[in-house]
C-alpha cells in the first residue's frame, strides 16, 4: 500500500483521505469533548468560538479535530517536498502522520496542542527556508511570532523557541540583529497579551495563566499495557528511520543535511515537556509527531530490499488495530 504514497499524484491525495477516514473510524465511533485545561485561557476562548459555529457535541469536536489532522498531514508533506528532504516527491510523511495519530486517543481529540501544531508547522517551514529566503529578516521575525502564538495556546510549544537559534546557527553566519529580530517576534504576542491584561483584566490573575502544578513525572501509568506497546513500537520505527535517514543523506547536499539536523533537534526538544506533569498529558506529544513522521518516512523510500518495509507496514497496521479495537487490562 505504501507504493501509492511513494509518488506524488492526485491518487496519493485520495488514498490519504481514504486512509484517514478508515483509521479514524474508531475515534469517530467513540468521540470525546475537546480537551481544555484551566490555564489555557486563550484556547478556552477560541473553543467557545469553534463551538458557536460547529456545535458542542463530542462527534462534531472529534470530526473537526480529525479534519485538522488531515490538513496538517498535507501541510507537513508540502514542507518536506518544497525543501527536497527526500530524493523523490512522495506522500510518505503525510501517511505516517495520519497513522501515528491513530495510535493514542489524545492525538485524535480536539486540544490546544493540536491547533498549536499549525503554528509549529509554519515555524518549521520558515526554519527550513532560512538559508534560501530572500526576505530572511521578515522570515526570522515570523518564526518567533509563530512559536509565541503556539505557546499562548499550549504552553509546552514554547520549547521550540531555542530551535529558532539552532536553525540560525547551522544555516547562517552569526548576526546579532537577526537573533534579536527572532526574539522580538517571539516577544510581540506576549507583549500584547500583557498589555491587554493590564488594560482590561486583572494583573492578579496572571498566575492562573500557568499550570497549577509542574513537577517531574516519577511514575508511568500502570492501568493499561497499550501505551507501552505503542511507545515501544514508535521507538523501533524511530531507530530504523534514523538508520535509513543516515544512509540516504550520505550523498545529499550539505544544505539538506542541515535541515535534517534541525528536524532531529526539534524532535528531541518536543520530548522534553513529556517529562513534566500538569502540561496537558499525552496531547502535547502531538508536536513530536511532526518530526517523527518526517524521519520514519525514510523507511519506505527503500526500492531494492523492500521486505523490511513490508513487515513494518503490516506490523504498523497490527499495532493500530490493537491500540484502537483490542481491549486489554
Amino acid at each position: 500500500m505504501f507504493k501509492i504514497f511513494r509518488t506524488s499524484t492526485p491518487l496519493s491525495v485520495m488514498a490519504l483521505l481514504l486512509v484517514t477516514l478508515i483509521t479514524k473510524l474508531y475515534w469517530l465511533a467513540h468521540p470525546a469533548a475537546a480537551i481544555a485545561l484551566d490555564h489555557q485561557k486563550i484556547w478556552i476562548a477560541m473553543l467557545g468560538i469553534i463551538q458557536f459555529f460547529i456545535g458542542n457535541s463530542p462527534l462534531a469536536m472529534t470530526f473537526f479535530a480529525i479534519a485538522n489532522l488531515a490538513g496538517q498531514a498535507v501541510y507537513l508533506n508540502r514542507l518536506t517536498t518544497e525543501n527536497d528532504l527526500y530524493h523523490t516527491r512522495n506522500y510518505l510523511p503525510a501517511i505516517c502522520f495520519i497513522l501515528f495519530t491513530g495510535l493514542l486517543p489524545e492525538w485524535n481529540y480536539l486540544s490546544a496542542s493540536l491547533i498549536s501544531n499549525w503554528f509549529i508547522l509554519a515555524a518549521i517551514g520558515g526554519m527550513l527556508q532560512i538559508q534560501n529566503n530572500p526576505n530572511v529578516r521578515k522570515g526570522i521575525f515570523n518564526i518567533g511570532l509563530f512559536i509565541s502564538c503556539a505557546g499562548l495556546l499550549s504552553l509546552p510549544a514554547l520549547i521550540f523557541f531555542p530551535l529558532l537559534f539552532v536553525s540560525l546557527s547551522i544555516s547562517r553566519a552569526f548576526k546579532a540583529d537577526e537573533w534579536l529580530l527572532g526574539a522580538l517576534g517571539f516577544l510581540t504576542p506576549l507583549y500584547f497579551l500583557a498589555a491587554g491584561i493590564f488594560l482590561f483584566g486583572d494583573l492578579q490573575s496572571l498566575p492562573t495563566w500557568l499550570p497549577s502544578r509542574l513537577q517531574l513525572i516519577s511514575d508511568l501509568p500502570r492501568d493499561s499495557t497499550k501505551p507501552y506497546v505503542v511507545l515501544g513500537f514508535i521507538l523501533i520505527l524511530l531507530v530504523i528511520g534514523i538508520i535509513y535517514l543516515n544512509r540516504y543523506t550520505e550523498h545529499k547536499l550539505i544544505q539538506v543535511k542541515k535541515r535534517w539536523s534541525m528536524l532531529i533537534t526539534g524532535f528531541f526538544l518536543a520530548l522534553i515537556p513529556l517529562f513534566f506533569s500538569g502540561l496537558g498529558s499525552m496531547a502535547i506529544s502531538v508536536f513530536a509527531l511532526i518530526f517523527l513522521s518526517a524521519i520514519v518516512a525514510n523507511i519506505w523510500l527503500e526500492r531494492k530490499n523492500k521486505w523490511l518495509g513490508r513487515i513494518l507496514f503490516y506490523l504498523f497496521l497490527a499495532v493500530l488495530i490493537f491500540a484502537q479495537w483490542i481491549q486489554v487490562p
